[in-house]
């Protein structure tokens, strides 16, 4: 195996407009250094004031991402000094998804908070406090996302050392994700390249349903004055996402332009003008097109969140049973891979969420996947891209026991050194 991905190659797109990467430069630390890899972290990923109420109230490993990039760093792979840091996200592109009322309340309310994480003794604690010590870095996780698909378009691949907020949506953000970082990656993607990189095809093999990406999607499918948002009212006995299963309060979102759903109106509009690309946030309105995102979605069926209405937005669905063991897994990612392409055909960009809770031991995501187990699953992905010769970003979403991180930094590891990423 290891022979074989020694000849593999990645590499980035070339004929994107001119100045293409001026956003995403704008979103970090010094894009163009010479020194500088494709992989992204910045140390606020650690929500380290919580670290010890999360490993005793919630077992949660809070640091998991430092230790992460250590053991990276300490093997030789990379150093501080060529990583991509990540600003916070700013509001602009945060609007790409997130309603207005939202975004204030996820930074302003500590009820808003609490709902967030779950813990909610937060209410005692200063919001100012709370926005620097939990906000803040998940902002610049969310950040980060949007700056590895810049990278990867860049070079061929990224890793972000973070981010993965897939239960997120535009008026809700429960499970430790607050900001639709995928979503607004892909928004921003398209808006750059001017429409040339389109068809994007999102691989959530994190142990727990992609709900938030998924109603997202499923909610400007349906395009209609009741447009889908709270995550709280997901689930109906029929699944029918029709908007009569909404609740009042989601009346209140403004409906998308029915014209922005046409892919040649769209890809007219933003084709006309290919030279440069604009300097502001891309509009809303690119992640609006239904046929061109893909979400192939392999989940535990019976954890969290069980949400019935956003699976209709899922196009390659893939249910676990509890448990499930490595040979049986990567099995049915194979088959879920080539359907993917007999639906979709040959993507532009894949992003890749590498959730760690399908290892054995994970009580959120109740599989039973070992160690190498994942390093397989990592793979697998990796080369379906690599032979595609599609640009890949891959994020790490959910997984917080302990050896989690351990895991994950060994199948990094097996990536850069099998890919031969680093050169």
């Amino acid at each position: 195996m290891t022979e074989r991905l020694q000849e593999c190659h990645f590499e980035g797109i070339e004929g994107l407009p001119c100045n293409w990467e001026s956003y995403f430069a704008s979103l970090c630390k010094q894009w163009d250094a010479n020194n500088k890899i494709p992989i992204v972290y910045h140390s606020s990923f650690n929500v380290s004031f919580l670290s010890r109420t999360l490993c005793t109230v919630q077992y949660q490993d809070s640091n998991k991402y430092g230790k992460i990039f250590r053991s990276l760093s300490s093997s030789g792979l990379i150093k501080e000094a060529s990583i991509i840091e990540p600003l916070p996200i700013p509001d602009e592109l945060l609007k790409l998804v997130h309603t207005e009322e939202y975004i204030n309340q996820i930074q302003n309310s500590n009820m808003k908070i609490v709902q967030m994480t779950g813990m909610p003794y937060l209410l005692l604690f200063p919001n100012a406090l709370l926005r620097w010590n939990i906000i803040t870095p998940l902002k610049h996780h969310a950040c980060g996302t949007v700056v590895a698909c810049g990278l990867a378009l860049k070079h061929g691949w990224s890793i972000n050392l973070g981010g993965g907020f897939h239960h997120a949506s535009a008026s809700n953000g429960p499970a430790w994700c607050p900001y639709a970082d995928i979503p607004i990656a892909i928004s921003t993607v398209r808006h750059s390249t001017a429409g040339q990189i389109r068809k994007v095809l999102v691989i959530d093999l994190d142990a727990l349903q992609g709900n938030g990406i998924a109603f997202e999607k499923l909610r400007h499918r349906h395009n209609t004055n009741q447009n889908i948002h709270d995550r709280n009212i997901c689930k109906v006995d029929s699944g029918d996402p029709s908007p009569s299963h909404l609740s009042p309060s989601d009346q209140n979102v403004k409906p998308l332009s029915p014209s922005l759903f046409s892919s040649s109106n769209r890809s007219m509009s933003l084709l006309s003008s290919t030279s440069t690309t604009p300097s502001t946030a891309p509009p809303a309105s690119l992640w609006d097109e239904d046929l061109d995102t893909c979400i192939l979605d392999m989940y535990n069926g019976k954890a969290y969140p069980m949400d019935d209405i956003s699976k209709e937005g899922i196009d390659v669905k893939v249910e676990l049973k509890p448990h499930i063991e490595d040979e049986e897994y990567l099995s049915k990612l194979q088959g879920a891979l080539v359907l993917s392409m007999e639906r979709f055909g040959v993507p532009h960009f894949v992003v890749y969420l590498a959730g760690a809770n399908i290892l054995k031991g994970d009580d959120t995501g109740r599989l039973g996947l070992s160690a190498e187990g994942m390093r397989a699953r990592d793979q697998m992905v990796w080369e379906f891209a690599r032979k595609l010769h599609i640009p890949i970003c891959m994020v790490l979403g959910g997984g917080f026991v302990r050896g989690a991180a351990e895991a994950t930094a060994n199948s990094i590891r097996s990536l850069l050194e099998g890919f031969r990423l680093l050169g």
